[in-house]
């Protein structure tokens, strides 16, 4: 039995097809055999058997009782299936191997073919190659699952061919032709059998081989460079020591751009940015160079004022994209540097006088327990009822007219003219 040591490998599909029922078409579960020799599912052959009383492969008579477990074959199922995955496995990370040759990564460990391996071991591929391996599985499957069909169809005909063939010869024994005759007919009939079948295996070539075309042509197309994929940034406001995370930022956006999402991201915060002066500018820092605020500040501040080079830190000039020009990477974070001012650095103002219509606007609304009224802005809440009992009353509430109880209520001390 020493043959059994070979590192054999035998397809899997002329072994798998005799793990499908026979009646539901899929693998066997809780397998069933029968005194007649045939397996099933216990769940399809039970209820065959309880409608018809027959084996559904060779009609033979059948009772349940006549039923009987088969736990080495469910054993043998489960053991196919763990092999199969694990020669999926070494196949893919082997074509994988082939296809990018290189040093191993630093948490990687060798694979069998160059060495000892641990159990549990880390994997010796990157997150991106994991994503392509998994596509690459699933393509590899559709393609061989359309090559079988093709290569069905081809047999097929092959054949139909043959079949053809035997028919011709079997019409010219019946002919009363001479030995030489026949012999030449013969000769001419097989001759014209192997053209055929040969023509019928081109275009079984050449059929692969357009869809291997058609295949290139696609992926060409859309498969996209690592280079312009969108990346994941944190956006940063220095003066503000605010910092807005997971902010996806696309290959065509440019430094305008950018501005934009600084400001709808301070809207959604509740503090609309309201100034940024002309000497502003937008600093990168690469994913290896994140600081803390105070820190991103500093090196700002030696970038634009001294000139100082760091490779990791960039200052955008107006206008870029920086994605494409400066390849931006992931985790980044794009500081924005400035005196930058927001409504909360403005002097407080009722929201009556600010609201304007169809903005969007999102205010808190408090109630005063002192004055017994609700609907107080939160700019009246902190000024006109700072000494006050307030509670929250509707919190981030989007009004569409200039609602502030307290200056209707003439509590407000913000208006122009106000005594409160």
């Amino acid at each position: 039995m020493a043959c059994d040591d070979l590192p054999i490998n035998i397809p899997v599909t002329s072994l798998s097809e005799y793990f499908n029922c026979p009646v539901c078409m899929c693998q066997m579960r809780n397998t069933l055999s029968t005194t007649c020799g045939h397996r099933y599912c216990a769940k399809c052959i039970e209820e065959c058997v309880n409608r018809l009383h027959k084996c559904p492969c060779c009609n033979q008579a059948l009772t349940v009782k006549e039923l009987h477990k088969d736990p080495l074959f469910d054993e043998m199922i489960v053991t196919f299936n763990s092999q199969k995955l694990k020669a999926e496995k070494e196949y893919f990370d082997n074509l994988i191997e082939k296809a990018n040759p290189g040093p191993f990564k630093d948490n990687a460990v060798p694979s069998t073919s160059q060495g000892a391996i641990t159990q549990n071991a880390p994997n010796i591929f990157s997150p991106v190659e994991l994503v392509l391996k998994e596509h690459l599985k699933k393509s590899l499957a559709n393609h061989e699952r359309c090559c079988q069909s093709l290569k069905q169809d081809c047999d097929r005909r092959q054949h139909q061919i043959d079949i053809e063939m035997r028919k011709l010869k079997e019409d010219l024994y019946s002919e009363g032709l001479t030995d030489r005759e026949l012999e030449q007919q013969l000769s001419d009939l097989q001759q014209s059998c192997e053209r055929q079948k040969s023509e019928v295996q081109l275009e079984m070539t050449k059929c692969v081989q357009l869809i291997a075309e058609a295949y290139d042509k696609y992926l060409s197309e859309h498969i996209p460079d690592l280079a312009v994929l969108p990346v994941k940034v944190s956006l940063s406001l220095l003066s503000k020591g605010i910092t807005l995370p997971d902010v996806q930022l696309q290959p065509f956006h440019s430094v305008e751009d950018i501005i934009k999402m600084f400001k709808s991201k301070m809207v959604d915060r509740g503090d609309r940015i309201v100034h940024i002066p002309e000497d502003a500018r937008l600093i990168s820092f690469g994913p290896f160079m994140k600081k803390g605020i105070f820190e991103m500040e500093q090196a700002s501040r030696e970038v634009v004022n001294h000139g100082a080079h760091n490779p990791d830190i960039l200052i955008l000039p107006p206008g870029s994209r920086p994605l494409l020009q400066f390849a931006l990477k992931p985790s980044s974070v794009i500081a924005l540097y400035g005196k930058i001012q927001c409504e909360s650095d403005l002097p407080k103002q009722c929201f009556a006088t600010t609201f304007q219509k169809d903005a969007g606007q999102k205010v808190d609304y408090f109630s005063c327990k002192d004055c017994k009224i609700n609907w107080v802005c939160r700019p009246c809440m902190e000024v006109c009822h700072k000494e006050h009992s307030a509670t929250p009353h509707i919190m981030g509430h989007q009004p569409t007219w200039a609602c502030c109880y307290c200056p209707k209520k003439k509590k407000c001390r913000m208006l122009p003219g106000a005594t409160g």
